[in-house]
């Protein structure tokens, strides 16, 4: 929980609100303040009229994404041209065609994994960069006979042989959370 501190009104001046951001406690607002304050300030009143907690802002949380619409809707796709976009793909074929209309599995596939890529800020994808050998970038495996998700695995190089940049992952709990939770749309493409 933040804590959002309310100074109380100090010689005419106007009250200020400040939420805490730098500053965890009430002792370290209060070295801030120093400045401000004459004389004793060891009690927390001569400080300020209330202490009011303040509920912490989630990021965002990829397990909200269950189908390709929920994707699409979290990645602001309108159209194929804004999938092309997002995806940082060089086509323009379809580029105003409404994407509700996609039936390609392969591109809902991209679609997925780049909304599950998304960072804790919602809008921030991570994108696996082929050149760095120090990065893990993880990936699903399937096995076809019955076809079902069969596990996940990385790899630190140029993983594209393998599976496409375009469907790693950061951690190996969104690459699990992508094999399982989107089988249908694996089969599909894959099988």
């Amino acid at each position: 929980m933040e804590k959002q501190f309310k100074l109380k009104q100090e010689y005419g001046s106007p009250t200020e609100t400040i939420t805490v951001g730098t500053a965890k406690t009430e002792k370290e607002w209060r070295k801030v303040f120093t400045a401000l304050k004459k004389g004793d300030c060891s009690n927390k009143n001569d400080w300020f009229d209330e202490v009011i907690e303040t509920p912490k802002k989630k990021g965002f949380d990829y397990h909200s994404i269950k189908t390709v619409a929920d994707a699409i809707k979290v990645l602001k796709i309108k159209t194929y041209g804004d999938a092309y976009r997002v995806l940082q793909l060089k086509r323009k074929m379809f580029a105003n065609t409404p994407i509700s209309e996609c039936d390609d599995p392969y591109l809902q596939r991209m679609i997925v994994a780049a909304a599950l890529n998304l960072q804790e800020d919602g809008v921030t994808i991570w994108r696996a960069d082929r050149d760095n050998t120090n990065q893990k970038k993880w990936y699903c495996y399937f096995a076809f006979a019955p076809f079902r998700f069969d596990g996940t695995s990385y790899g630190y190089g140029d993983v594209w042989t393998d599976c496409g940049l375009r469907l790693c992952f950061e951690t190996e709990d969104r690459a699990n959370f992508f094999g399982t939770q989107f089988i249908d749309l694996h089969k599909a493409d894959l099988a």
